[in-house]
């Protein structure tokens, strides 16, 4: 077998020329991707600074609602505390009422509703939500009435001893 130094010239040529293409080829394709890979590493830093602007706006989220949360307890403190300073002066208004409504009477007329005067007072002293004493005001009548009909009862027997 004879070597032709011409064919192996052209055979190595032609191979050369081909890898050469080939590179050339490859050299387009790793430029192609390496554009993709650009392309998604901007995305991918767009999404990042998307992400800390989501952040960044969750953190002021998260703090306006906390602040929100601790305003929330605050109020409802405040209004515990009032609403026990006003049942405080319902119950000295009721006190008075109460008062008020005993002071026409002596103390033998209000003897017959002791027991419920007694148990009235301790009532309102006891309150401690202004609800508490919606029904005092009736409460009152009732005793009032109580001692009225008791005076009105005695007058009547009174009455009725002196034209015996």
């Amino acid at each position: 077998m004879e070597f032709n130094m011409e064919d192996i010239k052209n055979t190595i040529s032609a191979t050369i020329s081909e890898l050469n293409d080939k590179a050339q080829a490859y050299e387009t394709q790793i430029s192609e991707l390496n554009s993709v890979v650009e392309a998604k590493d901007a995305e991918i830093a767009e999404k990042d600074a998307k992400i800390v602007e989501l952040n960044a706006s969750v953190e002021k989220i998260q703090a306006t609602l906390n602040q929100l949360k601790k305003d929330h307890e605050t109020y409802w403190a405040e209004r515990e505390i009032l609403e026990a300073e006003l049942a405080k002066a319902k119950v000295a208004e009721k006190l008075g009422e109460l008062d008020n409504a005993l002071g026409e009477f002596n103390e033998d007329e209000k003897a017959v509703a002791k027991d419920d005067i007694e148990k009235l007072t301790s009532k309102i002293n006891l309150a401690t939500k202004k609800e508490d004493l919606e029904n005092v005001t009736s409460e009152i009548n009732s005793i009032t009435d109580k001692i009225c009909k008791n005076i009105s009862s005695r007058r009547s027997q009174n009455c009725r001893a002196e034209f015996c």
